[in-house]
């Protein structure tokens, strides 16, 4: 063991002056030195120095070759994650008139797939080249342009655009996904189509496409089916409330009685006027014409006025005194009238 003044360190070792003027190394044991320090240390000799260093330098160029492959490996996988981004659908759209066509759409609004649904739609879609990674707006007006060329685009055509997400929505690609349905839009209307725009849901797209179609053509298919139901529903309550109708009174069975006086109610006043203002009588071409339910009231009439009168008078019998004191009352009017002077004609 020896004794030094500490004059260099490093990671791995210390180099020490020793009270011989000799310059020796010794191992680092980590912990706090200081330069001018002195300490004791058990000296390494020049052999074990040298491979100490050679192997401290091969360390230190594995260390620097691994951080050099890493980063070459971060860098590489950087730069495929963009790439993979801009190849994935973030959302799709599908146009209907008769042809059906469905476009994939990344976050930049580059369409990334294109399919034709129908025999129309791949006709459409074979026309069209140099379709990858073209503006989703630009792409959409072509293909329109290319079904008003093959005869299926006609003024107040419907055509139905629907968009379906498949990621959580991120605000600043929901708004240039809006812009470019909005471009599209308003070529649809230069056309003078009659324009259906429609959000649907991963689930109705997978429906869809277990049918053969596109969301849209689907969203149709199920409005046309909502309607026929509702179609169905109206006629079938129509069909319940007319066996809930009361029976009109000509389709009654009524009692005997019950037909008489409702024909007597039914039938006309001589003075009412029927037919364009012409009276009952007058239509029988007779003025003392009176029906038969006036009539019989006026027999009521007649009855009931007789039978007063032969009430008063078995009231009479049965109480003369009265009836007398009446009858001379009577006359007593009867003669003042006739003491009245006579005026002159």
């Amino acid at each position: 063991m020896k004794k030094g003044i500490v004059m260099e360190i490093d990671d791995a070792f210390l180099t020490l002056l020793t009270p011989e003027g000799e310059f020796l190394r010794t191992r680092n044991q980590k912990r706090q030195y200081i330069i001018g320090e002195e300490i004791t240390f058990f000296p390494i000799s020049s052999d074990n120095a040298s491979r100490s260093i050679i192997m401290r330098n091969l360390l230190k160029r594995k260390t620097i070759w691994a951080i050099c492959v890493m980063t070459a490996l971060f860098i590489f996988l950087g730069s495929m994650i963009p790439m993979n981004q801009d190849n994935k659908a973030y959302a799709y759209m599908s146009i209907d008139v008769n042809p059906s066509i469905e476009l994939g759409i990344n976050k930049k609004m580059q369409v990334v797939e294109l399919n034709g649904f129908n025999k129309e739609g791949k006709k459409i879609i074979s026309a069209i080249t140099n379709w990858k990674n073209k503006d989703v707006s630009q792409l959409a007006k072509i293909i329109l342009n290319e079904m008003k060329k093959e005869g299926y685009l006609k003024s107040n055509q419907p055509i139905i655009i629907s968009t379906v997400r498949t990621n959580g929505s991120e605000q600043q690609v929901e708004a240039k996904l809006n812009e470019n349905l909005n471009e599209i839009k308003a070529k649809a209307n230069e056309e003078r189509l009659e324009v259906t725009l429609y959000k649907g849901t991963e689930e109705e797209r997978e429906k869809a496409h277990h049918l053969g179609i596109t969301t849209g053509k689907y969203y149709e298919n199920q409005m046309e089916s909502n309607l026929t139901e509702q179609r169905k529903d109206n006629s079938k309550q129509e069909l319940e409330n007319k066996n809930l109708t009361p029976t009109q009174p000509s389709e009654l069975i009524l009692p005997p009685g019950q037909v008489k006086k409702q024909s007597e109610n039914n039938t006309p006043r001589a003075d009412e006027p029927v037919n364009n203002g012409v009276k009952n009588n007058e239509k029988h071409g007779d003025d003392n014409f009176i029906p038969p339910g006036q009539l019989k009231k006026m027999d009521e009439d007649q009855t009931n006025q007789n039978y007063g009168q032969m009430k008063k008078q078995e009231e009479f019998k049965e109480n003369p005194k009265q009836n007398y004191g009446q009858k001379k009352k009577q006359e007593e009017i009867n003669q003042n009238q006739n003491h009245k002077p006579k005026h002159d004609d």
